[in-house]
């Protein structure tokens, strides 16, 4: 009977053991995969997305629980009109840290430039639930709620926004 219990305690160990290398290997600087995705990150902001896509597909080979770059392939995808495996990527950004309010942000903001505003709005709340100060996430949330109609919760988005942040210009949005 005690050996099954033994058994889990194995398992919980060799689990932590593999988290905590893996949390360690992301967090190092001057891991392999930390310079391919800066380099990476270089190409897309230079729209070469085929060199970008290529250098972090060698980090996730590196590390296949780096969340960023799945979150980068999300955007990469994006810019080339490849919205199933943008969304794809960006959930699996989200699967590997569910509270990661980059993936939200730019998974609401990929929504909201396809119309698809409810989820969208859904996306972003996520992301307002975790940081609810983000001035950048309340503006893509009333962007969000104009486009639905729901005046009533843009003001208050609005009002807070002002409160928290008077020299952020929302005056796009009037």
């Amino acid at each position: 009977p005690g050996g099954w219990l033994l058994m889990r305690i194995i398992r919980i160990l060799a689990f932590s053991f593999f988290i905590f290398f893996a949390l360690i290997n992301i967090c190092d600087a001057d891991a392999p995969q930390i310079k391919l995705y800066q380099e990476a990150l270089i190409y897309f902001d230079n729209g070469l997305y085929a060199k970008s896509l290529a250098l972090i597909d060698e980090a996730v080979k590196l590390n296949p629980y780096f969340k960023d770059c799945y979150n980068l392939k999300g955007l990469i995808y994006a810019k080339t009109d490849q919205p199933d495996s943008a969304e794809f990527n960006f959930k699996y950004s989200l699967e590997l840290d569910k509270f990661y309010t980059k993936s939200m942000y730019d998974l609401s903001a990929f929504y909201a430039e396809r119309d698809l505003f409810d989820s969208a709005l859904a996306m972003i709340n996520d992301a307002i639930a975790v940081d609810s100060a983000n001035v950048q996430f309340r503006a893509l949330a009333m962007e969000c709620l104009l486009h639905l109609k729901s005046y009533d919760l843009f003001v208050k988005h609005y009002e807070f926004v002002d409160k928290i942040n008077p020299a952020y210009s929302v005056n796009k949005f009037l």
